[in-house]
């Protein structure tokens, strides 16, 4: 359905071209940008044997999780780290490694609900940050996830009722404007994908009320924000876009995470993190 193989270079290149910005360091860029080639090594080494689906949302156990490939993931990024989440990482390696099936539980848990009782439960035992395990777990699951996507032959969901993303459940993670009409399009912070949404409906409990947005003047991009469930989601404007220029979530979320800090010291809650490989 989708060879995400075909977007690497544009999001490399999409990524090495915010470096010298003044909103967020060199240190977080090349690590971000350390994640994402873990990450498609990762993705390539799956995507041979991944199931070939014909049904969604994904399932727990549609995802086949090999140690081996997590574990060489989870190093690579390692390298990339600075000293006190390496130390955290490799102690999240050093308990995958004593006890089987902890890293499939790990990535399940992340990226399915999320499960955040069960991550706090983990992240006690392996004495490291809980947001840090669940960003690994996801980190971990996206590439996964993905290769299942590639051999997903089902139909395409189109505005589709419920709230979360309709190929894996997770939450949106960057909505974008598209075309003269506007139609808002949602990527999932997961997998990737997109799907239209309604415009004037929360993605995350589904509310038409209490909608607002955090704009500065004129900007092609902005926060939309709900008073119900005090979520929001970073918005691109791309009804000018060219059809050739192709817009990569990735990068615009990559791009745009100054409005994340934006939202939360507004009292928002905070997102799930933009993880998938597109």
């Amino acid at each position: 359905m989708v060879n995400f193989s075909e977007y690497r270079e544009g999001i490399l290149k999409g990524l090495e071209s915010l470096r010298g910005s003044p909103l967020f360091s060199e240190e977080y860029l090349s690590f971000r940008i350390a994640v994402f080639k873990a990450q498609f090594t990762a993705y390539e080494r799956s995507a041979s044997h991944a199931l070939r689906i014909d049904r969604l949302p994904l399932k727990q156990n549609d995802l086949l999780i090999e140690d081996q490939i997590s574990t060489s993931l989870i190093e690579q990024i390692s390298s990339s780290a600075n000293e006190s989440t390496r130390q955290m990482l490799k102690a999240i390696a050093a308990f995958s490694a004593s006890y089987p099936g902890s890293l499939e539980e790990i990535i399940k848990a992340s990226c399915f609900g999320p499960d955040q009782d069960k991550i706090k439960r983990l992240s006690e035992k392996i004495g490291v940050w809980a947001e840090l395990l669940s960003f690994i777990g996801r980190v971990s699951g996206a590439p996964l996830i993905s290769s299942l996507m590639k051999n997903y032959c089902g139909e395409t969901p189109e505005f589709p009722a419920d709230c979360g993303c309709p190929y894996c459940g997770s939450d949106p993670g960057l909505a974008i404007l598209r075309g003269k009409e506007g139609l808002r399009y949602l990527a999932c912070s997961l997998c990737g994908m997109e799907w239209k949404f309604a415009r004037m409906r929360c993605p995350f409990c589904g509310s038409g009320k209490s909608l607002g947005n955090l704009k500065e003047d004129a900007s092609a991009e902005w926060i939309e924000t709900c008073d119900e469930c005090g979520c929001y989601l970073k918005t691109v404007l791309a009804r000018e876009t060219p059809e050739l220029k192709i817009i990569h979530p990735l990068v615009e979320a990559a791009r745009l995470f100054h409005l994340d800090l934006i939202a939360v010291k507004k009292g928002y809650v905070e997102c799930l993190p933009y993880v998938a490989i597109r």
